[in-house]
């Protein structure tokens, strides 16, 4: 059972990291960077602290970067030392057929650590639903958008399976969403 599903994601990483171009290896580049969610979140800050005050919008700021720093220790610090994948770029058997992008002339196949599961899908979902639920449904469903593509971009560049982004996802949704309860029966908020 456990071979034919993860054959599954190799087969579903395969399909969507051939899908390239150099155009969009630039595009994705840019996406996977650490910088490219920024504008969408200095955004959602000045809405909670126009809707909740400064002090208030500070605090939840906090709970934004507790969600985001708590994904990623657990992402990094639990499941990859556990699971021990390998990223699809350094998978002897397929890593003849991943595209990676070629940046500052060497071959990028991401950290020689383990793939599972996806810091960067954790750490942005959980800031997603945290900042999401506490401020509105669009900013929620825009929060999403953006950390999915940064998903994407991460199996885009041959570095993370679909499984890994997945999975990730689903890790930060709960932080973002118990961070998200934490904070609101802490701070009365309605």
């Amino acid at each position: 059972m456990i071979s034919w599903l993860e054959q599954i994601d190799r087969d579903l990483f395969l399909v969507l990291n051939g899908c390239h171009s150099p155009f969009f290896d630039e595009v994705f580049w840019v996406i996977t960077s650490k910088f490219f969610g920024i504008p969408f979140y200095v955004i959602a800050v000045l809405l909670l602290t126009r809707k909740y005050g400064w002090k208030i919008g500070l605090l939840l700021t906090t709970g934004g970067l507790v969600a985001f720093g708590l994904a990623d220790q657990i992402s990094n610090h639990v499941f990859k030392d556990v699971f021990l994948r390998w990223r699809p770029g350094y998978n002897l058997e397929i890593k003849h057929l991943v595209h990676n992008v070629v940046y500052d002339g060497e071959l990028y196949r991401g950290k020689i650590d383990a793939s599972f599961l996806s810091s960067h899908a954790a750490n942005m979902f959980a800031l997603a639903t945290f900042v999401g639920l506490i401020s509105t449904r669009k900013t929620l469903w825009v929060g999403f958008f953006i950390a999915a593509l940064i998903g994407y971009s991460r199996i885009y560049l041959g570095v993370h399976y679909p499984s890994d982004i997945g999975c990730g996802a689903l890790l930060g949704i709960l932080i973002g969403w118990l961070i998200y309860r934490v904070y609101v029966n802490s701070l009365n908020l309605k």
